[in-house]
């Protein structure tokens, strides 16, 4: 996890899940880039489907499964 705050994982993920299910008709990245409220538009992130995102995070598990299998 996070080098900075090591321990914050378990904490960040409830309190997604809590944001998450006050406003569930959000996707995961619009939730996150409306709370974040970067300076410039990320539409790039905003607009991915949470079915993207699965399939995206899981090839860099999958990836990271095999180089650490090396």
């Amino acid at each position: 996890m996070s080098q900075v705050e090591p321990n914050i994982a378990k904490e960040l993920l409830e309190t997604i899940e809590k944001a998450w299910a006050k406003y569930p008709d959000l996707r995961l990245t619009q939730l996150l880039v409306n709370v974040i409220k970067p300076s410039e538009s990320c539409s790039e992130i905003y607009y991915v489907e949470d079915s993207k995102l699965v399939k995206l995070l899981n090839e860099l598990t999958a990836e990271e499964l095999e180089t650490s299998d090396v």
